[in-house]
């Protein structure tokens, strides 16, 4: 991905009345794609309400300040000092302490970095600037600045880079059909490719040090006759002599070289990883031809992932991921025991992205947490002793006015300071709770929401496991704290009879709602849990609402869909609104026990994907209706749907002062740019919402996948959002500015009358139907106080658990 560097932050002044400062310039774009908004929006003049004030609405310009929470893709050490790909730039971390890393800042944002390595001070990243066709070049920074200088590039012209290594002041860069490039950078603010070499076959893995450079990769184009390893004596590395060279059974995909022996990881197409330990010719400078002998080997099935190697010397460290398995393995091989090399095998949940050797110890780019320090023990056994975490998957984000929650995938919480959306810090950090088991994949989260000197967060495994709610305590928000946790398998109140556990799953995104006495949890699949929290630290099941007649069923062959699945939730007083998908909007009446009457249904074209309450107005987020999406407003004293902004399909609401931020996918075919995007609405009178702004997300967003969280802390907006390709950061920060005056609020310019639909009775889920005319009256649905009795519905592969 390429990006640009965020702008300097704007001024912060207060206006008249409004929730944002005023505007010291207009976006042209951010004005063109709202004028082109308006021109759009349908024309039909709204029905009777009540006389509206002249009001003035002004557009909303959203420019980017910042970003937070990139994953590491790469990483390198020279010495103790760690240097990270980090979305668009390098970070550099000092890693002598081994229990307080500390971070030592960034680069400048790079041309799509993808590659690293770095020694004797030099950091060297293969990065792909445009309008060279994407060729790609070698970036030099100087490692012992903080942060790291810019030094100088150079092009590297055809080369599909694959492997970097830094020795002195030279560097190999595996360049696949192109070989080898060797890089002078004794003068590194002008860096020459100084030879290449080219072999007979795909260079993919290069190691050096100051007499050898170590080449692996395939032979024959279509890289599957087999692999090679060749040895060169690079004494003068501006001309390197063959050493020694042998044929491989699979392509070579990983080398690192020690003293006397060299480890070769390999890779087939049948997926099986091998890493074999190779001795190689004390006295290079004859140019011996002998075979390399193989003193000991692993292979890895599983469906395996190549390999990634670096060694120090003495030990190599082979990372790669084992899919089937739903973990990654880091080995530790010393290099100066050949007859018993395999000193350790680490574990870690998910993936594994890179290792880099530290004195004494190792740095782990693990991508489910962030970088982690281990340090040999007096039993020389690896331990983790330190980490520098990263959000890399988020999945809940909330704000208590002055700092910004988030909680990720990785079963943590954590506290930001955006007041300076340019440098976003991490002010506080707690576990939610014990690592939970899944098949394959590890645990994804639900939603995240604020309560009285608390939040609830919610977490669901993917496959197996139901999940849990976690309360965390924030009487102190820099110091966050496990308060309580609620387990559907382990409560005593349904642990008795074989209830459908799906009820109780956390396969929402969506967030929950804390009411004091009582939490209420969306479940994507199986309704709303009720949880009694007057004892925060052991929470009890309450009862379910919103299951209507169950998730689907066989009809002959035929799987047919069910009305239970429940999106976003909102309460008023002791109603509750449910957004249920194709069953509408499915209202309750809640009592002080938790349990509810059902009190109605509003039906709405699509599916009802989220619901927010403003008032004496319900707003629903309408989704898959095609250009009738986007926001319908619901008049909640007479269930009459009195206006509507439409033509993409909302998916989450967040109200945020006089403004409703919606994440959505636009339905235009012309729109320019990513279809993914936060709508700003004006809700100052919520029966007249006048659309402020559309900002565009990144291509990358996953927004209609896994829907984006907004909160907005003054004037920073805080975008938090997964991606598809895990590349990216995953909180976009924006600052908010007023923009142009708006066309006067008049009938048919910004509104639309509630089109074809009206409150009614939930149609089925096979042919959905709408009846009556606005203001035709709710109908009512039987009381739902208790999850019916079924049989557990959990599906089980033919493979193991894996437990972290």
């Amino acid at each position: 991905m390429r990006r640009s560097s965020p702008p300097p932050s704007a001024d912060r002044r207060p206006t008249g009345g409004r929730a944002f400062p005023a505007v010291v310039t207009t976006a042209a774009a951010i004005s063109t794609t709202l004028a082109l908004a308006l021109a759009a929006l349908p024309t039909t003049p709204p029905g009777p309400i009540a006389a509206q004030a002249p009001r003035i609405v002004r557009s909303l310009d959203a420019q980017p300040a910042g970003a937070y929470g990139h994953g590491f893709t790469r990483i390198a050490a020279d010495g103790a000092r760690v240097f990270a790909i980090e979305g668009d730039r390098v970070a550099a971390f000092d890693l002598a302490d081994p229990i307080a890393p500390h971070p030592l800042g960034h680069t400048d944002p790079l041309a799509d970095p993808t590659l690293i390595a770095a020694g004797t001070g030099l950091v060297a990243v293969v990065i792909h600037p445009t309008g060279d066709a994407d060729l790609p070049s070698l970036a030099l920074f100087d490692g012992r600045t903080d942060p790291p200088s810019a030094a100088g590039t150079v092009p590297l012209g055809a080369c599909d880079a694959a492997s970097v290594a830094v020795a002195g002041a030279w560097i190999a860069v595996a360049c696949g059909a192109a070989g080898v490039r060797i890089v002078d950078a004794s003068a590194p603010d002008r860096p020459v490719v100084a030879t290449t070499l080219l072999d007979a076959g795909l260079a993919w893995a290069v190691a050096m040090d100051s007499r050898r450079l170590l080449v692996g990769g395939a032979t024959g184009e279509a890289a599957r006759e087999g692999g090679y390893a060749a040895l060169y004596d690079v004494a003068d590395p501006a001309q390197p002599v063959p050493s020694s060279d042998t044929r491989w059974p699979a392509p070579v995909v990983a080398v690192g070289l020690g003293k006397e022996r060299a480890l070769v990881g390999s890779r087939d197409m049948h997926s099986i990883t091998r890493l074999a330990v190779v001795d190689l010719d004390a006295d290079i400078a004859g140019g011996s031809t002998s075979p390399w002998a193989v003193r000991a080997e692993r292979t890895f099935d599983g469906i395996a992932g190549g390999a990634r190697i670096a060694s120090d010397g003495a030990h190599a460290f082979a990372t790669f991921p084992v899919w089937i398995r739903g973990e990654s393995k880091v080995l530790d091989v010393d290099l100066t025991r050949p007859d018993a090399p395999w000193a350790q095998d680490l574990h870690f949940p998910w993936h594994t992205v890179d290792v880099a050797p530290l004195p004494g110890g190792l740095a782990v780019d693990d991508g489910y947490r962030g970088l982690v320090r281990y340090g040999r023990g007096t039993d020389a056994k690896l331990a983790e002793r330190a980490i520098v975490p990263t959000i890399s998957s988020p999945y809940g984000a909330a704000t208590d006015g002055t700092h910004l929650f988030v909680a990720d995938d990785d079963d943590e919480f954590w506290t930001l300071d955006i007041d300076d959306p340019a440098v976003p810090r991490v002010v506080g950090r707690s576990a939610l709770g014990p690592p939970l088991g899944g098949w394959m994949f590890p645990t994804y989260g639900g939603g995240l929401a604020l309560g009285a000197g608390r939040a609830v967060a919610v977490r669901g495994p993917a496959f197996s496991s139901i999940g849990d709610v976690g309360l965390v305590d924030l009487a102190d928000p820099l110091r966050p704290r496990p308060l309580g946790r609620w387990v559907a398998e382990s409560d005593p109140g349904i642990s008795g009879a074989p209830k459908d556990t799906y009820s109780f799953a956390t396969t929402s995104r969506y967030d929950p709602i804390d009411l004091g006495n009582l939490v209420l949890v969306p479940s994507h699949d199986a309704g709303v849990t009720v949880l009694d929290v007057r004892v925060p630290a052991a929470p009890t099941f309450a009862s379910v609402l919103a299951r209507q007649g169950g998730c689907g069923s066989w009809r002959g062959r035929t799987w047919v869909m069910g009305n239970c699945d429940v999106r976003g939730i909102a309460a008023a007083d002791r109603t509750v609104y449910v957004a249920g998908s194709e069953a509408g909007v499915l209202i309750y009446t809640l009592q002080d026990d938790g349990t509810a009457t059902a009190a109605g249904t509003i039906d709405v074209p699509g599916e009802a994907y989220d619901v927010a309450v403003v008032g004496d107005v319900l707003l629903v987020a309408v989704a898959f209706a095609g250009e009738r999406g986007g926001v319908r407003v619901i008049d909640r004293q007479t269930l009459q749907a009195v206006r509507s902004v439409e033509g993409f399909a909302a998916l989450r609401l967040r109200i945020a002062g006089d403004t409703a931020f919606v994440v959505g996918v636009d339905q235009a075919a012309d729109v320019v740019g990513s279809r993914d995007a936060v709508w700003a609405i004006d809700i100052a009178d919520p029966f007249a919402p006048v659309v402020r702004a559309r900002i565009p997300l990144p291509a990358s967003a996953d927004a209609h996948l896994r829907p984006a969280h907004v909160a907005r802390i003054g004037d920073v907006l805080a975008v938090v959002a997964a991606f598809e390709d895990g590349d990216g950061p995953s909180i976009l920060l924006y600052r908010l500015t007023d923009g142009e005056p708006l066309p006067a609020v008049a009938p048919g310019a910004t509104l639309t009358a509630w089109p074809t639909r009206a409150p009614s009775a939930s149609p089925g889920p096979e042919e959905p139907t709408a009846v009556g005319e606005p203001g035709t009256t709710a109908t009512p649905l039987p009381p739902t106080v208790a999850p019916p009795d079924v049989p557990m519905r959990r599906a089980f592969l033919p493979m193991a658990m894996v437990r972290r």
